[in-house]
């Protein structure tokens, strides 16, 4: 026999019942939810289920907790379900998708040997398989032909999973927290363990030094002014004429070069970008590149000791390299070296700017509107010696149809005229054109990675949290699913009608060259300016041909992406 809510179960008599859970008289529409029990029919399970404090029926509408309730209270809860807010309904739903989704160790991947710490990652390379270390994106790739969207790999001593599904990566990078987690440097980490206890800063719960890679909070507190310096569309901008500058030398130093070799070339390519990132962090020409002839020596050898970092890294990142770890052995010591010489370069050039920096204040004649970013770094209150010695080093170390936009250029600047910012902003097509590039030649072997806040479902699989899932950008930059005609290249996809609309939507994260969200490459607008700069000044002077027209060009990533051997250009004056 049913028993009205009224008199024993009464709103005041439930309501005293329901103190025995403190913690829901916070949730949201609890009033409400008093209201429903009081007014309706409450079966003996119901009455039971209150007196005996088990809470099941409050506890399955609001903590998602299963239990078998009699069909009226079952009716109870799904009504107050109903007021809640979505985002506990979201979250509800969450927990009960990961529950149905397949166990983890199910994602399909390489097994066996494969799955040994370090060494099942060594297996995928070189004598043990037909890639070179150097074709670590051509690896990956292979994963997901041989395996489907999701693989799961041993890198290094984790488990890693590989994304290609652009659902997936949206879902991975929309399910951040506050201050997302990044995986740092292990060479960098080590190096400052082992040589440099100044530098090893032990800052939060990941124990990242934050020198090379920090997280959490320390990240935050270095970040916040560097995207006011960095990160706003003018920051770049500032430092136009000096990075013109540079990019004019290096027209001139192609034309001079064009007859050495491919290896040459490259060469000049390299001290290009690193010449463009100095003037910008130092504020001033280090002789990396210059019209008149080679570098100097003190340069060369700077400039060999950041390839030599970047190569590391990239050994390091895919576990070619590991038993640096354990001991200094001789890869570790020629990465110490390195590493020992751009920071004691970085030393010295902050410390004169110091001096300048009093000078300056003593003489009344310090500029604060001035693009001088190693000064404004100086004064940020916030910012220690340390800090600024970090950020610096980051910095340095981590840096078509050409006659279609030859005539874009040539019809906005001429032959000699310099490029200004509103020039900048009207080179439509060029800008297209370097995004076309970037999606053909991903820069790196994958996208972004991200370390998981919360246990989520990606292709039907449970993925935990704490795994490191890597979206793998370079498949989706040639999906038909994202891109009409990918294998094509065709920069007219990223133009805009008078609308803002593309002819086909990109989806968003389809195409993130320089990361995603908060931790985006904080030198983004200056690495984009220097490849804009030199694609002006460029073809401003020359046609630009292949001694050997060959139709595909094979990369390589040491980090980042490259020939696999020289190209032999041919540049032509114009008229």
């Amino acid at each position: 026999m049913q028993t009205s809510c009224k008199g024993m179960w009464g709103r005041a008599a439930i309501s005293a019942k329901l103190t025995r859970f403190p913690w829901l008289q916070t949730t949201p529409d609890f009033a409400a939810l008093l209201e429903m029990l009081s007014r309706s029919k409450c079966t003996s399970v119901l009455r039971r289920s209150i007196q005996s404090g088990s809470g099941s029926c409050v506890s399955s509408s609001v903590r998602s907790r299963s239990a078998n309730l009699a069909l009226e209270e079952r009716h109870c809860c799904l009504t107050y379900r109903r007021r809640i807010s979505t985002e506990t309904v979201a979250e509800m739903s969450e927990e009960e998708s990961y529950r149905a989704a397949k166990p983890f160790n199910t994602i399909p991947g390489p097994r066996g040997p494969y799955s040994i710490p370090y060494i099942g990652t060594r297996l995928l390379f070189k004598p043990f398989s037909d890639y070179p270390m150097e074709g670590i994106g051509h690896v990956l790739n292979g994963l997901h032909e041989v395996y489907g969207p999701i693989v799961r790999v041993r890198m290094r001593s984790q488990w890693v999973v590989l994304l290609e599904d652009i659902n997936d990566i949206q879902t991975v990078f929309r399910k951040q927290e506050k201050f997302p987690y990044r995986v740092p440097v292990q060479p960098d980490l080590t190096y400052a363990e082992r040589e440099n206890p100044r530098l090893h800063r032990l800052t939060n719960v990941q124990n990242t030094n934050h020198i090379f890679d920090s997280n959490g909070e320390e990240w935050q507190r270095i970040r916040s002014p560097l995207n006011v310096r960095l990160n706003r569309p003018t920051s770049a901008v500032g430092y136009l004429s000096s990075q013109e500058a540079v990019a004019v030398d290096f027209a001139h130093s192609l034309y001079r070069l064009q007859s050495a070799s491919p290896q040459v070339l490259q060469e000049l390519f390299f001290g290009y970008a690193a010449e463009s990132i100095a003037v910008v962090c130092f504020n001033k020409r280090l002789g990396f590149l210059s019209a008149q002839g080679e570098p100097n020596e003190e340069a060369l050898r700077l400039l060999q000791c950041y390839k030599a970092i970047n190569t590391a890294v990239s050994d390091c990142m895919f576990g070619k390299r590991f038993l640096y770890l354990f001991f200094r052995d001789s890869f570790y010591r020629r990465y110490s070296e390195a590493r020992a010489a751009t920071l004691s370069h970085a030393d010295t050039c902050i410390k004169e700017a110091m001096l300048e920096l009093e000078k300056m204040k003593r003489e009344g004649t310090l500029e604060e509107d001035e693009p001088n970013f190693l000064l404004s770094l100086l004064s940020e209150k916030t910012f220690d010696y340390l800090d600024v010695l970090g950020v610096v080093d980051q910095f340095m170390t981590a840096g078509s149809d050409s006659e279609k936009l030859a005539a874009e250029i040539l019809g906005e600047l001429g032959p000699h005229g310099a490029l200004t910012a509103d020039a900048l902003n009207r080179l439509t097509y060029m800008k297209a054109a370097v995004n076309e590039s970037m999606r053909i030649h991903y820069p790196v072997p994958a996208g972004p990675r991200r370390k998981l806040p919360f246990d989520t479902v990606l292709s039907g699989y449970q993925v935990p949290k704490g795994t490191n899932a890597i979206a793998n950008s370079s498949r989706v930059a040639i999906s038909p699913l994202c891109y009409d005609e990918p294998a094509r290249y065709l920069p007219e996809r990223w133009l805009r009608k008078d609308g803002g609309q593309r002819d086909r939507a990109i989806p968003p994260l389809a195409h993130v060259p320089f990361g995603f969200g908060p931790r985006m490459c904080i030198g983004r607008r200056f690495a984009l300016q220097e490849m804009y700069l030199a694609v002006v000044k460029v073809l401003q002077a020359y046609r630009i041909g292949l001694q050997d027209n060959e139709g595909h060009l094979e990369t390589t990533f040491t980090p980042f992406c490259g020939p696999a051997k020289p190209v032999a250009f041919t540049f032509t004056p114009r008229q």
